[in-house]
């Protein structure tokens, strides 16, 4: 609703948005992984993210094999588009939780955790350089025009 493209008396829009709130009715919330997949479905374009990654074949290599140490699953290049973005945003997600939420386990030696200064830590150099990306591309999607 809030891009510059979108209009109150248009119906295919407002029909868009109703369907929004009626899914994330039906399951009772909108989850921050759903939030995560909308917005990357909305603003990233599938052919620019590849051409991204082709680009840089140590990003590419790192975040498509599975890395024991970290734990989380690789991306499917060649997977449709929407398994493409779900599966990047379980990661982003996944990654998001085990800095954040995992902080107060008391067994460190077994815990899926993320500490500063940590080998598990120093990898993930690769899902910054991603989601740095995909940050300016949700920035650029959703910018608007400037005017004075």
């Amino acid at each position: 609703m809030k891009t510059p493209e979108f209009n109150i008396h248009n119906n295919n829009d407002i029909i868009k948005v109703l369907s929004i709130a009626k899914s994330s009715l039906a399951r009772g919330f909108i989850t921050e992984i759903f939030q995560l997949e909308a917005t990357l479905k909305e603003c990233i374009q599938i052919s620019l993210l590849k051409e991204f990654l082709e680009k840089n074949e140590r990003l590419k290599s790192f975040l498509t094999k599975k890395d024991k140490m970290l734990d989380l699953e690789p991306l499917a290049l060649n997977d449709n588009d929407e398994i493409l973005i779900n599966s990047i945003a379980k990661r982003i997600y996944d990654v998001r939780c085990r800095i954040v939420h995992t902080k107060n386990e008391n067994n460190f030696d077994n815990a899926k955790s993320i500490y500063p200064f940590t080998k598990e830590a120093n990898l993930l150099n690769c899902e910054i350089e991603l989601i740095h990306y995909l940050a300016k591309r949700v920035l650029i999607a959703s910018s608007s025009e400037f005017q004075l």
